[in-house]
């Protein structure tokens, strides 16, 4: 790997030496233009973007032991965490509306979230 390439790494992941204190890095969230491509996926036919979010995912645990899961929402888990947006109990009528209001977009925190915004 070229020089120039590892020491924009280093910037990025951290080194002993630290930044230079007149150098602002910026991170963009679109790694495929800033990672270099060699042109090889390990996975054939993949998505080099859904590679790079695997070793994301496989980064996060070897680093720090970490495995993040996001299990799917059930109706009552969402229904639970509408009621827990609102800070109360739902009514019979809040729970129906809450379902319809699913039915178009599934079942998931940010659902149950927006649904409890609409009722503020």
């Amino acid at each position: 790997e070229d020089e120039a390439f590892n020491q924009l790494k280093d910037l990025f992941e951290g080194s002993l030496a630290g930044p230079p204190e007149n150098v602002l890095a910026l991170a963009s969230s679109i790694r495929r233009h800033v990672v270099r491509r060699t042109g090889e996926n390990p996975l054939p036919g993949e998505d080099p973007q859904a590679w790079d979010e695997l070793q994301d995912t496989l980064a996060l645990s070897e680093r720090f032991g970490l495995v993040l899961t996001f299990p799917p929402f059930d109706k009552a888990l969402y229904l639970k965490a509408v009621a827990h947006h609102l800070g109360r109990p739902l009514t019979q009528e809040e729970e129906r509306e809450a379902l319809r209001f699913a039915l178009q977009k599934g079942f998931s925190g940010r659902v149950a979230r927006q649904f409890a915004q609409s009722l503020l």
